[in-house]
C-alpha cells in the first residue's frame, strides 16, 4: 500500500512499512508512522516526515483521475466583471463560537477535522541515527535551559528540573520523535504550511525548529502522557528560543543571510511557541506570551523579515531551475511566516481585545501563493504546474489587497487583479480587515463613525471568496487547499461575519470609546463601562456570536 502522499503524487512509493507490524495491527486502533529505507546519502531530504496512515479510523482521501491535488489548471477561466452567484453569507459561527470556548490546540484548530481517539502508536521507521543525535541535542538544550530557570519559576508551575528531565528523554526519543513528527505534519500542518515539507530534512533542520514541531505533535497527541510531557517542556522551549541572539539582531542585507543566519527557522519556532503557549500554558505563560514574547517576535520580524518577504520579480531568470526554486521557496517561507506573525497579531487582538503590535502600513510582504506551488515536489513539478497555472507575475502585498478594498471605485473595480488566489491569502486580507475595523471604532471617540466604505470592503472580499472558490472548484482540483477540509484557513467567511457584526453593531460593547450624538469628544461617564483590554479569555467574543446566532435564527440580515 503506498503512502498518503505518494498515493496523491501518483508517483512510485519508495516508503516500506514493516509488514509483522502492520499485519499485527490491522484489527485493531493503532495509527503507524509510514516510512522508507534509510539513504546512504544523509543529505536525501524529507527525513523526518513520517506520514499517517488513517485509513483504520475511517479517514479516507478522496482521489480523482490523474494528480487529484493538481487536475487541470489550464481551466481556470477568466474573472467576470462580477461573481456570477450570490454570496452565501453564514448564520451561524460554528468553528469561532468553539474557537472562543474551547482549550487546547486539537481541540481548537480541528474542530471540524475528522478526530483521533486515544490509542498506542506505533513507529515505524528509519534514520535511526539522525533521530539520536537530533533527539539528544535538543534533550541536553532543554534540560541546560531548565537547570538555568529560576527555581521560583519551576516552583510556580509545581514543576521539577527531575520531571522536565525525564519529559524531555522520553519525547525526544528515538521511539517518540517520528510518532509525534507524524502528529504534527497530520493535525498542525495543514493550518499553518510555513514549512516547505517536500525538502524538509530533520538532519539539516534548525534544532529550535524541530524541538517545536515535535511539542506541537506532543501536546495535539491523543495520549494522555504525550500532552502532559509536552505541557511540562513548553516554558523550558520558550526560554530557549526567545534567548535566541536572533532577537538582538539590527537587520540583514539579503534574503540570503536571512536564512542561513537561522533566522526564518527561529520565528517559525518562535511562532510555534506562542501558539502552545496560548493554548496550552497556564495563565502566566499565556499572559507572558501576549505582553511580552510575542511583541520580542513582532520585532524581529519586522526588522529582519518584512523588507524581504517578497519574491524578486525584477531578477533575471537565468540560472539552473532548481536554483530558481529553491530561491522561490526561500522567500515563499519567509513569506508565509511573515504572514502567520502577522495573522497572530490580529488573533489577539479579535479574540483577547489586546492592541495590535503590527501597523497595518508596515505590511508590505507579499500574500501568500496557492497551496499547489509552494508544496510542488520538485523543481521540474513547480515549473510545469507555473506553465499550466501562469502564476502570476506579481502577487498582492498586504497593504495593496487594503487598497484594493477600501479605496477603489466601484466602476474600476477589478476581480481579474486578485484571481485566483489562495484561501490562505484571503484569509490574511480579511483579518486585515478586521484591524481596520478595530481603528475605525477607536476612532469613533473622536470623530462620527462613518463604517460604509469598510462595509463594502467586507462585500466585496466576501464576492471575491465565492467567486475564487467558483473558479478553483471549475478546475475539479483540490489546487489550494492540498489537506482536506475544515482548516483554519478555510473559516474565512466566519471571520467576515464577525467583520459584519462588528461594524453594525454601533455604539455597543465592541466599541471601544462610543462618541455621544450631541459632543465631538466622549465625556468620561461615556467610557467608564467599555470592555478591557487585554482580556485573558474569549468570553466576552462567544458571548457576541451567541447573539449573533440569535438574530440569525430566522435567517434574517445582521
Amino acid at each position: 500500500m503506498p503512502c498518503l502522499e505518494c498515493t496523491e503524487r501518483k508517483k512510485q512509493c519508495i516508503y516500506r512499512r514493516d509488514t509483522s507490524v502492520a499485519d499485527a495491527n490491522a484489527s485493531s486502533d493503532v495509527l503507524i508512522s509510514v516510512t522508507r529505507p534509510g539513504p546512504n546519502n544523509p543529505g536525501e531530504s524529507n527525513i523526518g516526515t513520517e506520514f499517517i496512515d488513517l485509513s483504520s479510523f475511517g479517514i479516507h482521501y478522496e482521489l480523482n483521475s490523474g494528480m487529484p491535488y493538481i487536475g487541470d489548471l489550464s481551466m481556470l477561466i477568466p474573472a467576470a466583471e462580477h461573481p456570477p452567484q450570490t454570496t452565501q453569507r453564514p448564520t451561524r459561527l460554528q468553528f469561532l463560537l468553539n474557537f472562543t470556548r474551547t482549550t487546547g490546540v486539537n481541540n481548537s484548530y480541528n474542530y471540524k477535522r475528522p478526530s483521533l481517539q486515544p490509542q498506542n502508536l506505533v513507529g515505524v521507521y528509519s534514520y535511526r541515527a539522525v533521530y539520536v543525535s537530533k533527539g539528544a541535542g535538543i534533550c541536553r538544550l532543554l534540560k541546560s535551559v531548565a537547570r538555568c530557570t529560576d527555581v521560583d519559576v519551576r516552583h510556580s508551575t509545581n514543576t521539577n528540573f527531575a520531571e522536565i528531565a525525564s519529559a524531555a528523554d522520553n519525547i525526544f526519543s528515538t521511539d517518540e520523535m517520528p510518532k509525534l513528527l507524524a502528529i504534527f505534519w497530520e493535525r498542525w500542518y495543514p493550518h499553518c504550511p510555513i514549512v516547505h515539507r517536500p525538502t524538509f530534512n530533520l538532519a539539516f533542520a534548525h534544532p529550535f525548529l524541530v524541538m517545536t514541531m515535535v511539542l506541537l505533535g506532543a501536546v495535539m497527541s491523543p495520549i494522555a502522557q504525550h500532552r502532559e510531557q509536552g505541557k511540562l517542556l513548553l516554558d523550558s522551549a520558550e526560554n530557549a528560543v526567545f534567548n535566541s541572539k536572533i532577537f538582538d539582531c539590527e537587520r540583514y542585507k539579503d534574503i540570503n543571510e536571512v536564512h542561513n543566519s537561522g533566522a526564518v527557522a527561529t520565528f517559525q519556532a518562535a511562532f510555534f511557541v506562542c501558539i502552545m503557549q496560548k493554548w496550552e500554558g497556564n495563565e502566566a505563560a499565556k499572559q507572558r506570551i501576549r505582553r511580552y514574547k510575542f511583541t520580542t517576535l513582532v520585532t524581529a520580524v519586522r526588522s529582519l523579515g518584512i523588507p524581504h518577504a517578497t519574491h524578486d520579480h525584477s531578477a533575471p531568470t537565468q540560472g539552473s531551475s532548481e536554483a530558481l526554486w529553491k530561491k522561490f521557496i526561500r522567500r515563499e517561507e519567509l513569506i508565509r511566516t511573515v504572514s502567520y506573525v502577522f495573522l497572530l497579531d490580529c488573533g489577539f487582538l479579535t479574540f483577547h481585545n489586546f492592541a495590535p503590535r503590527m501597523a497595518l502600513q508596515e505590511m508590505t510582504n507579499e500574500l501568500p501563493c496557492l497551496e499547489i506551488y509552494f508544496q510542488a515536489a520538485s523543481a521540474s513539478e513547480f515549473f510545469e504546474l507555473s506553465r499550466l497555472g501562469s502564476i502570476s507575475p506579481r502577487v498582492l502585498s498586504v497593504v495593496e489587497a487594503l487598497r484594493l478594498l477600501t479605496t477603489t471605485p466601484d466602476g474600476m473595480f477589478n476581480y481579474e487583479s486578485v484571481l485566483p488566489t489562495s484561501c490562505l491569502s484571503l484569509f490574511v486580507a480579511i483579518n486585515a480587515l478586521l484591524a481596520l475595523v478595530y481603528h475605525q471604532r477607536t476612532l469613533s471617540a473622536f470623530f462620527p463613525s462613518n463604517t460604509q466604505p469598510l462595509i463594502k470592503a467586507v462585500d466585496r472580499w466576501e464576492d471575491i471568496w465565492e467567486w475564487n472558490m467558483h473558479r478553483l472548484q471549475a478546475c475539479n482540483i483540490r489546487i489550494d487547499t492540498c489537506f482536506g477540509e475544515g482548516l483554519f484557513m478555510e473559516q474565512a467567511p466566519e471571520f467576515a461575519a464577525l467583520a459584519r457584526l462588528q461594524l453594525n453593531t454601533e455604539n455597543s460593547d465592541l466599541n471601544l470609546f462610543p462618541c455621544p450624538s450631541n459632543n465631538i469628544l466622549p465625556n468620561s461617564s461615556s467610557l467608564t463601562s467599555q470592555p478591557k483590554l487585554d482580556k485573558s479569555d474569549m468570553s466576552h467574543l462567544a458571548d457576541l456570536i451567541l447573539r449573533f446566532e440569535a438574530v440569525n435564527m430566522g435567517h434574517e440580515t445582521f
